[in-house]
């Protein structure tokens, strides 16, 4: 039996970045997609895995691929959309432009997920509304906070009874573990990074 059976994944594409000035999801990091080193952490879970873009491109990726029910409200019109499409009630939403994340750091939160309406990673006290789990249960007040143009992720999940799984001791092996790559300078640099892992 599948440990995970009751949760499935979705990982954010997004668009087109306005600092990064493309698709940044589609952006080759080293020979492959940014996004592709996502898929390949998460598909080590044994779970099922579809991808919120608006670009057909994706879906070369090998992935079922969805489209943002409500386009321009971020990572919260992203959690929407997973709950459209979702088949398990618990939503593992997770970000492209965080290459470095662990198959370790994933089955931590995931292990630690049960019977809350949102579990997030905790770092240097820091939550990680895009490496969280979330219950179906919320899919009303997400869709309230969209009408309410309320589109902070945090502050929906301190609203709630949430839980956070501290990942402090995990940097010690990977100091990037949840680096984002928001524009060019930090593409560049995960770019020397991911050279100096090969």
């Amino acid at each position: 039996m599948n440990r995970y059976e009751n949760i499935e994944a979705f990982v954010l594409a997004g668009g087109k970045s306005s600092r990064m000035g493309e698709d940044k999801g589609l952006m080759l990091l080293g020979e492959k997609p940014m996004i592709a080193y996502v898929l390949d952490t998460v598909s080590k879970l044994n779970l099922p895995v579809k991808i919120i873009a608006n670009s057909e491109k994706y879906k070369e990726l090998g992935f079922e691929v969805v489209k943002d029910i409500v386009p321009g409200m971020g990572p919260m019109g992203g959690l929407y959309t997973a709950f459209h499409y979702n088949c398990r009630p618990y939503i593992f939403l997770l970000s492209c432009d965080s290459p470095f994340i662990t198959l370790l750091a994933a089955e931590r939160l995931l292990n630690k997920s049960e019977k809350k309406p949102v579990t997030t990673a905790e770092v240097m006290t820091k939550i990680n509304p895009l490496f969280a789990v979330y219950h179906h249960s919320l899919q009303q007040k997400i869709g309230s906070c969209m009408a309410n143009n309320q589109l902070k992720m945090k502050d929906m999940i301190l609203s709630v009874n949430s839980k956070q799984v501290n990942m402090d001791d995990l940097l010690a092996t990977e100091p990037f573990l949840f680096f984002n790559i928001n524009n060019k300078t930090d593409f560049e640099k995960c770019s020397e990074l991911l050279k100096q892992k090969i």
